[in-house]
C-alpha cells in the first residue's frame, strides 16, 4: 500500500510540475517589448536616404528583395508599399529539430494502478508536423523633412510556419540586426546613396 502511494504521489507531482504557474499579483506585467525596445527594432528596421525621389526608392527595394529571393507581392508605390514573400519547405532535419518535444508523438498517461507506469502513444494521424516557413517582407516608405527631400524606408520581416493540417504554428516578426543591415547595405548600393540611421 505504502508503495502505491509514494508512486502515486510521484505521479501527481511530476504533473503538477508541468502545469504552467501564473505570475503573482504583484509582479509586473509586460503585454509586449518595452518602450526602449520597440524603438531600438524600429531603428533596425529603418533608414533614411538623401533623396525625394520615392518610386526610384521603392524600385531599387524591390529590386533588393528580389535579388534576395523573394517573388513580388504588392506594388503600389503610390501609397509608399511594396510586399513580397518566399516560402521555404521544412527539411526532414528542420522538421525533426523544429518539433522536437512538440511532435514527438507520444502523450505520456501516468497511472498509479498495480505499481506501473503506462506511456500511451497518440492516436495515428493525430500530431501535426510544420510543413513550410513562409517569409513575408513589407517595405514601406514616407517623405521627411520639410521639403520632403529625405526618403525613410523601413523594412518588416515576418515569418509564419504552417503544418501538414494547414495550421498556423508560428508567426512572429523576425528582429536579426543582420537581416535588416544586408538589405539596407545591397539597397544603398543599388542607389548609390548613403543609408543613414534614424
Amino acid at each position: 500500500m505504502l508503495k502505491k502511494l509514494s508512486i502515486f504521489l510521484f505521479a501527481v507531482a511530476l504533473l503538477v510540475g508541468c502545469v504552467p504557474q501564473k505570475p503573482h499579483e504583484d509582479e509586473p506585467q509586460q503585454a509586449g517589448p518595452a518602450v526602449a525596445d520597440a524603438q531600438a527594432i524600429r531603428r533596425t528596421q529603418s533608414r533614411i536616404f538623401d533623396t525625394s525621389d520615392e518610386k526610384m526608392v521603392l524600385s531599387a527595394a524591390a529590386e533588393t528583395l528580389q535579388e534576395l529571393g523573394f517573388i513580388m507581392g504588392e506594388n503600389r508605390p503610390e501609397v509608399g508599399l511594396v510586399t513580397c514573400s518566399k516560402s521555404i519547405p521544412f527539411s526532414n532535419a528542420q522538421k525533426e529539430a523544429h518539433n522536437l518535444g512538440t511532435t514527438l508523438g507520444w502523450t505520456l498517461a501516468i497511472f498509479a494502478v498495480s505499481n506501473t507506469i503506462t506511456v500511451v502513444p497518440n492516436a495515428p494521424g493525430t500530431v501535426a508536423l510544420d510543413k513550410e516557413q513562409k517569409i513575408r517582407a513589407s517595405v514601406s516608405s514616407s517623405h521627411m523633412g520639410e521639403n520632403g527631400e529625405r526618403i525613410t524606408v523601413r523594412l518588416i520581416v515576418q515569418r509564419m510556419v504552417t503544418n501538414d493540417k494547414n495550421g498556423t504554428t508560428t508567426a512572429e516578426t523576425i528582429a536579426d540586426p543582420q537581416l535588416y543591415q544586408t538589405f539596407f547595405d545591397k539597397l544603398a548600393q543599388s542607389l548609390s546613396l548613403e543609408a543613414h540611421g534614424v
